[in-house]
Order: C-alpha cells, then structure tokens, then sequence
C-alpha cells in the first residue's frame, strides 16, 4: 500500500491529469468520459514508463554531467528548422474562425473575453506593434514553441535519456505533419497545451531534484510562467493550474512558503484581472446566440 502512495506515484497521476487536461480540454466540456478516458489511460502510461526510467536508472543528481553548448544548439537548430518548414508551408498562419474573431478585435479595439482575452492580446496585438500581419503571430507563437521543446530536450537529456534516446524522442516529436501544422495554428488551444506541457516538465524536473527546481531563482520565475500559461491561455485553465500547484504544496513542503504565496498570488491576479478591471475597461463576455438567430 505504502508503494502505491508513495510521492512519485502521487506526481505522477498529477502529471498524467495534466497531461489529459490539456490535450482533451473538449472532452471535459462537451462531458465526452470515453474520449477523457481513454486519452488519460495513455497519459498514465507514459508517465509509468519514464517513473519505471527513474527507478531502474537510479539517477544521482551530483553524478549528472552538464550538457555541451554544441549539443544544445544541435537541439536548437534541428527543432527550429522543423519550425521554419511550417512557417514556410503555411505561410502566413492557420487560422480558425476564433482566430479571425481576436483579429478582428485588436484592429476595430472592441474586446471581448469570449476568447480569452490575454491570449488575444499576448499573440495578436503585441507583436501587430512591430508588424501588422498575420505572419508576426505566427512568428511568435513558433518562437515560444521552440524554447519549450528545446527546455524539453535539454530536461530529456540531462535527468532521464542519452544522447541517441533523446534524439529518437525528439525526431518522433518534430517529425509528426500534426505538430508541424499545430505549430503554426493560431487557435488558443495551441498556446494552452504548450504551457501546460511546459508545467508538466516542470513537475518532472521538480520531482526528480526538488532542491535545483525549487531552489533556484531562474527555475522559480519558469514555474510562475507556466503556471500564468496555463491560467491566462484558456477560462478552463484553472483547473490544471490549481491541481499542479496544489501537488507542490502538498509534496514539497520545504518550500511551500514560496509555492503557496505564488499560488495565491497568481490565483487573485487572475480573478481581479477577469473581474473588477476588466469590467472597469468595458471587457465582457459575448453572448453566443443559435446559428438561426444570427
């Protein structure tokens, strides 16, 4: 009983609701339990395996050699051409109808908090100041995708895999037409699964060297990132936010002064942004009305 709930396998049924969260976040809304859970059985799965590393590696974090900058930028490069491939072949972007609604609303400077409206504002609007196109979206959006893949890898190399077993991984990754053509799909949802995958690694790293991940101020600042990803790129990102930090809390209470002071620092960030000033500012959901009254 005491192996069963233990900490590792308590993180990892977090990681693996996460990982389900984020790749299934139509199936919790429209209440589809057989998609949710077929989708999440594999998560546990994966998770398993890279536990089961752990286990038989018996990793020793002082004996883990640092990686050399010509492998980093080996990484760097090959998940970047990948990246300029999809540019290039979906020149200038996909879009979907969400997208040409946040487009539409950062030129006519009417907001809605249909879509949220961080995500409107961090991938459309920002970079239409340095270029109004399409393309400029797009260009963000691959850039921030690229450095959490290549924070991937390098998490890969140095806690878990060699150098040939990361770059299996990362080929199979970079090499699937859906990550290509999701890459450079400007949905909401794009940007969402990326930085909830991002906090998933995080959970990763923090479990396997709770004292580096936690104890460092660049890995703390990278924590907070993902979690205002995970909390700002989509209304029902809430949920995995609040399972990912609440797991800390209860695991790693060594620092749970820092996790539980950015928990709830981020926590009423969000509802005094989504509440009181966007209300001051005129920002309010829309009304979807049916199709046959539109």
């Amino acid at each position: 009983m005491k192996r069963i709930f233990n900490k590792n396998n308590i993180v990892s049924i977090i990681l693996a609701l996460l990982i389900s969260l984020s790749f299934t976040w139509n199936s919790y809304e429209s209440f589809n339990i057989f998609k949710f859970s077929v989708i999440a059985i594999f998560s546990f799965l994966g998770i398993g395996f890279i536990w089961k590393r752990l286990e038989t590696k018996s990793i020793d974090s002082s004996k883990i050699k640092k990686i050399s900058k010509k492998e980093i930028i080996f990484y760097a490069i090959i998940i970047l051409a990948v990246l300029v491939i999809g540019i290039i072949g979906y020149y200038p972007g996909i879009m979907s109808s969400d997208c040409v609604e946040q487009w539409q609303q950062i030129h006519n400077n009417i907001y809605s908090n249909w879509h949220p409206l961080i995500h409107t504002l961090f991938l459309f609007k920002l970079p239409t100041l340095i270029y109004d196109g399409v393309i400029s979206s797009c260009i963000l959006q691959v850039i921030i995708i690229w450095l959490i893949l290549l924070y991937f890898t390098i998490s890969l190399r140095k806690n878990i895999l060699n150098f040939k077993q990361t770059l299996f991984v990362l080929l199979l990754i970079i090499l699937n037409p859906l990550f290509i053509k999701y890459s450079v799909n400007l949905w909401k949802d794009t940007l969402y699964s990326w930085f909830v995958f991002l906090g998933t690694i995080m959970l990763i790293n923090i479990t396997i060297k709770p004292d580096e991940y936690l104890g460092k101020l660049k890995n703390k600042i990278l924590l907070i990132i993902s979690g205002l990803g995970i909390l700002l790129f989509r209304h029902n990102g809430l949920v995995p936010f609040v399972f990912m930090f609440l797991a800390l809390i209860i695991f790693y209470p060594k620092f749970r002064k820092f996790l539980s002071l950015s928990f709830l620092t981020l926590l009423i960030f969000y509802f005094v942004l989504t509440g009181p000033i966007y209300n001051h500012f005129g920002v309010k959901k829309m009304v979807v009305k049916p199709k046959w009254l539109v």
